[in-house]
């Protein structure tokens, strides 16, 4: 069984979301996507959407299709998700084997995708940042409406005591 894992966290060294990742396929026969390390993403996906090259985006939902199950890292970054993962996001939608003309939710039907979002403030319902983490709510849609996956929630929260400002990365 693969698993394909891909991490966005701009950190490496004491990121709560990789070590999750981590934890989450440990013993498992891993994939590794490091969206952190990718330059030029939002580029590609700018001349995938614009009739350009989609050289990228078939090779990325090639690696999505080929997995058994994905592990999804998400930091939660100005209340969202960071740039590199919603490009990613954008170069599989592109790829029409993910998004087909006949409909949603069909591409991943089935196929588990643990999502591991972590933030450093807390979004608890009576908190003064009640509804602000909008993450959840995209990656839930895009994976689970949009291809059909059988998504399960992974979500640590407060990881950061005393942050000055939700610019925290995670």
């Amino acid at each position: 069984m693969t698993v394909l894992r891909v991490d966005s966290s701009v950190r490496h060294e004491g990121s709560v979301s990789r070590a999750l990742t981590a934890e989450l396929t440990r013993g498992k026969q891993v994939v590794h996507r490091d969206l952190a390390t990718m330059r030029g993403l939002a580029d590609a996906w700018q001349d995938a959407v614009s009739g350009g090259s989609k050289a990228l985006s078939t090779e990325l939902a090639d690696e999505v299709f080929a997995a058994d199950e994905l592990v999804v890292g998400a930091p939660v970054y100005d209340f969202g998700i960071p740039v590199a993962l919603k490009a990613w996001l954008g170069l599989l939608i592109v790829d029409p084997r993910l998004n087909p003309s006949g409909g949603l939710g069909t591409a991943l039907a089935g196929k588990p995708v643990a999502l591991a979002v972590v933030s450093g403030w807390t979004y608890e319902p009576d908190g003064p940042l009640a509804g602000w983490n909008h993450a959840v709510p995209y990656l839930r849609r895009i994976f689970a409406d949009v291809f059909g996956a059988d998504v399960t929630l992974h979500v640590r929260e407060g990881t950061v005591q005393k942050a000055a400002s939700p610019h925290v990365p995670v």
